[in-house]
């Protein structure tokens, strides 16, 4: 199994997890962003943007990726918004 797989499997054991507690969850697939799961629970009003990391050795690498994790810490007010294409 590649290394990419097993973050897969890791990825989805967590959502799973998450949605056990009652989260939707939403995949980033690729990591292409900052996060790999978003997840929102509509009782309890948290969401949590999650980075995952299969060991200690994969943790954050740089100071300056922690510093961008960061920066996401704090209260939110959120919105929710359909934006629908007009013709």
């Amino acid at each position: 199994m590649t290394r990419v797989n097993k973050g897969i499997r890791f990825e989805y054991k967590i959502r799973d997890q998450l949605r056990k507690e009652g989260y939707y969850v939403v995949r980033s697939a690729g990591s292409h962003g900052d996060f790999d799961l978003v997840a929102i629970n509509p009782t309890t009003n948290i969401i949590k943007l999650l980075q995952l990391k299969r060991g200690s050795k994969r943790y954050i690498k740089s100071s300056k990726e922690r510093y961008d994790c960061k920066h996401f810490e704090g209260e939110y007010m959120v919105k929710f918004e359909i934006i629908e294409k007009e013709d």
